[in-house]
């Protein structure tokens, strides 16, 4: 599997050099400056398209794309006028700015970008390199764990470019705060994020077409994920795959037996939801019950203090959180509630529209599209996630995920071919 252009190329080594611009801590303004060199090669074979373009390089921007897109630009335009409402000054809105290229915007444009010619197979091949890369790393990091050997860990220059100076560290792994466990960071930020990645490679990785290496892919992906200790996204490798193939298989027999699964809930909804409910308090919610509580917390916090700017928000996360949240900033750690306090409800419905339209497109496509079924789940991966993390400040590290999706929402839906009755019946 080699790249066949030059767009191919960039996907390709920009993934497979990851961990490369991680160390140099490159990898936050890689990946937007990626995804703008992919939109202006876009921009000119648009630009030199005519009628005489052979129909396989046309190229077609979906409708799905232009609302993420406009959805974006106008975010961005919030986050304007949030600083203005709150008189932020220019060194916060320019520092907002370029949080924004580096979070919100690889959402709409690499998804554009997905529009070029590039292909999915290729993306599936990069993934599973890599996950075997981040494997590697994962046996550094235990190594250094139990030989006692701190993890390398340093901030590099590039945190002059503003926002979390996490951002620009390198740090393989960190332990919790509530239970002295050691979590993973590997190539990413927190924990968490690690999480939403490795999620997000398990649905990529598992369309790889040599079964031995979507094999090795797949566990990567997984040991990613559990060695994050993520609750949420440790569920999604087990949720999601059986939700994809719930929502792909309308056939009789899984209506029949939708049918009398639910009938059977409804008869003993009482006692099973009794049931349910203790099970995650006993299991999940049990678990690092401290850092459940400050979720809890920063929760009705963001909520309350949405109140305070409900239209545009309040345009920034505060640098540190109250005694109350042990330090952890308001409007963080959960994405809807976040949305609300620091982008209001301009922001909130700009995220909201374009990801239920996504789904929505992607719902469809994926009846007779494998690459659209992949795209599904990865976005119902992120639908889970937005409840436990910000899945935006995330794209720079999930990105060939991004551009996988732009590639599903490019195919034409599958059209109904109606069939006469006067000869369907004889």
């Amino acid at each position: 599997m080699k790249p066949q252009n030059f767009e191919e190329g960039l996907v390709w080594y920009t993934l497979l050099g990851t961990y490369g611009l991680y160390f140099i801590g490159a990898q936050a303004v890689v990946i937007p400056i990626l995804a703008a060199v992919l939109t202006l090669c876009l921009c000119k074979k648009l630009w030199y398209q005519t009628e005489r373009t052979p129909a396989a390089e046309r190229i077609t921007i979906p409708t799905s794309i232009w609302i993420w897109v406009i959805a974006v630009l106008i975010m961005e335009f919030g986050i304007i006028m949030a600083h203005v409402d709150w008189d932020l000054g220019l060194r916060s809105m320019i520092s907002s700015f370029l949080g924004w290229t580096r979070s919100w915007a690889p959402m709409a444009f690499l998804p554009l970008a997905g529009c070029l010619n590039i292909r999915p197979q290729l993306i599936y091949r990069g993934a599973c390199i890599f996950c075997l890369q981040n494997l590697v790393f994962i046996l550094i990091a235990y190594a250094l764990y139990v030989l006692h050997i701190p993890s390398p860990e340093y901030v590099t220059p590039w945190s002059i470019l503003g926002g979390d100076k996490v951002t620009w560290s390198v740090n393989l792994y960190e332990y919790d705060i509530y239970t002295h466990e050691l979590r993973l960071l590997l190539f990413t930020p927190f924990a968490n994020t690690l999480g939403v990645v490795g999620s997000v490679y398990f649905c990529l990785v598992r369309q790889e077409a040599d079964k031995r290496l979507r094999w090795l892919g797949m566990i990567a992906a997984a040991a990613m994920v559990i060695s994050s200790l993520s609750r949420m996204t440790t569920l999604t490798i087990f949720m999601v795959p059986v939700l994809t193939w719930l929502l792909t298989n309308f056939s009789w027999s899984v209506q029949i037996a939708a049918g009398i699964t639910f009938c059977l809930t409804g008869l003993f909804a009482p006692p099973l939801f009794d049931f349910l409910e203790d099970l995650w308090d006993q299991t999940i919610k049990s678990y690092r019950a401290g850092s459940e509580l400050v979720r809890a917390r920063l929760f009705r916090l963001a909520l309350e203090g949405s109140k305070e700017a409900p239209i545009w928000g309040h345009g920034v996360v505060a640098a540190q959180g109250p005694k109350y949240t042990e330090l952890v900033p308001i409007g963080t750690h959960h994405q809807w509630a976040g949305i609300l306090y620091i982008q209001g409800i301009v922001g909130f419905m700009s995220f909201l529209i374009p990801m239920v339209w996504t789904t929505l497109d992607l719902l469809v496509k994926a009846q007779k599209s494998v690459t659209a079924k992949v795209a599904l789940s990865i976005f119902l991966t992120l639908w889970i996630c937005t409840y436990g993390a910000d899945i935006q400040a995330a794209s720079c590290y999930y990105w060939p995920g991004l551009l996988l999706t732009g590639i599903a929402l490019k195919q034409k839906a599958p059209i109904p071919i109606a069939v006469d009755r006067k000869y369907a019946l004889s």
